[in-house]
């Protein structure tokens, strides 16, 4: 290479090295991605579709695009359950990135003094990063309007609103970190889901600790309030079921029982709260209940509930405390069995949509649901539960309850087989899915039960939050 080329090389190099920071930073950068979401949040608030509530989401998402966002709304599906004014849930997963939620309501009143109307709109807005919330704030926007120009003011209200609001939130959302990819948690596990293999298995590294509830005497509440039946099996189930707990690994003294008169409301509530003060994160605890179940159509609660020795109205706890008790012990590993009628609400609680990394899905009926509150990220819960929502669960008299009965069954099998504890979802699959359901129609075949064998056949529910599914026994 010559002399004069190899100085025009140098230059070049030279000019490029200068320009390089300057080109690095005129690269377009990946616009990060904000879900928007209409969700009802009162009994005031307005339709998705009504004018006021389209302008805001209409002002709103212009603001985000000329900040430089991406946009992303969910589908026809996600907002049927969203138009909802009760009943559903907003959950993210840890992954879900930034989500903003919008909710309005509007109203009018006289202007004192002149011939015109306010139109007010409240607009309230929140910002999710996965499961934090960011930013939480509401706006108000009001015109003045005459005649018939009511529906415009109540648009142009709107749009009011979203100006004395947006730049707040485009400011939190500027501040916000990407989140890292990461895979979403499973929170449903299919029902043709293969069994995980024996490697996948986890193991507890801590002790183990059980909780048992059972009621079998209802003769005091007879003619009261839950007006149940007595239910011979549950004595049985809780003497078998704790002897399979044994076999599990559970030493007496971290098993809590609770039996009858001991099974109060409150009771109940203590023995959880002693396992929130006592277990340790690689702790795994069991959960067994074995008792009357009330359903969502009862009125009492929209989750369900297992009918405590003392039940009255007033005085109860629901699957959805339950599950909350359960996420709030230190303990990582929890396993729940439900063998109470209606016990599939254990798993299915509200209307769920999951907000995941990369869509918006609706959780199935037979999703078990945890509260995604973060600090319950890390829990691993599986929840195994006798009969469906919809159904109630047979209890054999001295045979104890049909789901019990099998549960106990195919700990038997894993102890004297000398087997390596499966992971739940595994037992689950071996041990106890197509077993009830079997067992169900031999009863109904010989001894058909009235109420129960005109159900339809008993369907055992599981579900599993996390690695809930990977639980070794």
């Amino acid at each position: 290479m010559s002399r004069p080329a190899l100085r025009l090389g140098w230059a070049l190099l030279a000019l490029l090295v200068a320009l390089l920071p300057g080109l690095l930073l005129a690269a377009p950068a990946q616009a990060a991605s904000v879900s928007v979401l209409y969700k009802r949040d009162s009994e005031t608030s307005l339709p998705r579709l009504d004018p006021a509530a389209q302008a805001v989401l209409q002002s709103m998402e212009e603001k985000l695009i000329d900040s430089g966002l991406t946009v992303i709304q969910p589908d026809a599906k996600l907002y049927a359950l969203l138009d909802q004014a009760r009943g559903v849930v907003l959950n993210f997963s840890a992954e879900a990135g930034l989500t903003m939620t919008l909710d309005v309501s509007k109203g009018q009143r006289p202007n004192p003094g002149a011939d015109s109307t306010w139109a007010e709109v409240r607009l309230r807005a929140k910002i999710y990063s996965g499961t934090r919330i960011l930013a939480s704030s509401s706006a108000f926007g009001a015109v003045a309007f005459r005649g018939q120009a009511q529906e415009r003011a109540f648009e142009a209200a709107a749009k009011r609103a979203v100006d004395d609001i947006a730049a707040k939130l485009l400011a939190r959302l500027d501040a916000e970190p990407p989140a890292p990819p990461a895979p979403a948690p499973s929170l449903v596990v299919p029902p043709s889901e293969p069994a995980p293999p024996p490697s996948a298995v986890q193991p507890a590294r801590g002790v183990k600790w059980a909780l048992m509830v059972g009621v079998s005497d209802f003769t005091h509440a007879q003619g009261g309030e839950s007006g149940h039946n007595n239910l011979d099996g549950v004595t049985r189930d809780m003497q078998t079921v704790r002897a399979a707990l044994a076999d599990l690994g559970v030493e007496r003294q971290r098993l809590l029982w609770l039996y009858n008169a001991e099974a109060t409301t409150a009771g109940v509530r203590a023995a959880l709260a002693q396992l929130q003060a006592q277990t340790a994160p690689e702790d795994l605890v069991y959960v067994y209940l074995s008792t009357h179940g009330l359903p969502k159509a009862d009125g009492l609660s929209r989750f369900g509930i297992p009918v405590t020795y003392d039940f009255r109205k007033d005085n109860f706890i629901d699957f959805e405390q339950f599950r909350t008790a359960l996420a709030a012990m230190p303990a990582g590993n929890i396993i729940w069995l439900n063998d109470t009628c209606h016990s599939g609400l254990a798993a299915e609680g509200l209307v769920t949509v999951e907000v995941g990394a990369r869509d918006f899905s609706v959780a199935p009926p037979a999703a078990f649901d945890v509260s995604k509150a973060a600090s319950v990220q890390a829990k691993n819960i599986a929840v195994i539960s006798s009969a469906s929502g919809e159904q109630k669960a047979v209890d054999l008299g001295p045979g104890g309850g049909l789901f019990s009965s099998i549960f106990v069954q195919g700990v038997a099998r894993i102890v004297q087989a000398k087997q390596a504890p499966p992971s739940i979802y595994g037992f689950f699959k071996s041990h106890v899915d197509g077993k009830v359901q079997a067992g169900f129609h031999d009863m109904c075949s010989t001894a058909p039960l009235p109420g129960f064998c005109s159900q339809g056949t008993q369907q055992p529910v599981f579900g599993a939050q996390r690695d809930g599914k990977l639980i070794g026994m």
